[in-house]
């Protein structure tokens, strides 16, 4: 059976076919619209070449739709890798807004995790992000765990997968402080992170390497 509906089914031409494609008894009425008779040899050739090529065209279209979904799976998987990797930014901790680094894995099943590491009082502290449920491709909510506690991120992701806006909050409480991120190099990991007030005091590799003042807000 090649295709079949609720009211039709389509099957390839098989070799009890051959009769019907023999013309039946030749007559006034019926030589009107079978005017040649084909032989039994020549009604099997002619099944055969029938099915040969509706067996090539349905392999025709199910190699297209393979092909089809194939690039629809990339391109869905595209979306997805786009967004790993490492990010620099600004995150709000302690009062202040402090250097953070931000790093991206996509999982099989499509969710996010990472790490992030952020200046603490002259410290690094580093924590774990885990994406538990997808919205979008570029709105993500992950939970995040450090030494202080845990929480929600959002974050919402440019269309290019080249930067992110964020809001975190602590455990339950809708996310109200900010977290950002600009896609950086890994040169950036071996920086020391720094604190805003104090980057305003001198200057930062990181900070003047990855985020311009436009990508600052209060």
């Amino acid at each position: 059976m090649l295709r079949h509906s609720e009211r039709l089914v389509f099957r390839n031409w098989q070799e009890r076919h051959c009769a019907l494609s023999i013309a039946p008894i030749p007559t006034s009425r019926s030589m009107q619209f079978f005017p040649w008779r084909r032989s039994r040899a020549a009604a099997e050739a002619k099944i055969d070449e029938l099915a040969a090529s509706i067996a090539q065209r349905v392999f025709a279209a199910a190699l297209y739709g393979a092909i089809a979904a194939l690039l629809v799976s990339t391109a869905t998987a595209r979306a997805d890798t786009i967004v790993e990797g490492l990010y620099c930014g600004i995150a709000m901790s302690g009062g202040e807004h402090v250097e953070v680094r931000t790093r991206f894995t996509t999982l099989a099943d499509g969710l996010l995790e990472g790490t992030y590491d952020f200046a603490d009082q002259g410290k690094t502290t580093s924590g774990k992000l885990r994406e538990y449920a997808k919205t979008s491709d570029r709105e993500r909510t992950l939970i995040w765990v450090d030494r202080y506690g845990t929480g929600q991120l959002k974050i919402t992701f440019d269309q290019t997968g080249g930067s992110f806006d964020g809001m975190w909050g602590i455990k339950t409480t809708a996310p109200a402080f900010r977290w950002d991120g600009k896609r950086c190099s890994i040169e950036t990991v071996g920086l020391p992170l720094q604190s805003i007030r104090t980057v305003t005091k001198r200057s930062s590799p990181l900070f003047d390497a990855s985020i311009s003042n436009a990508f600052l807000r209060p």
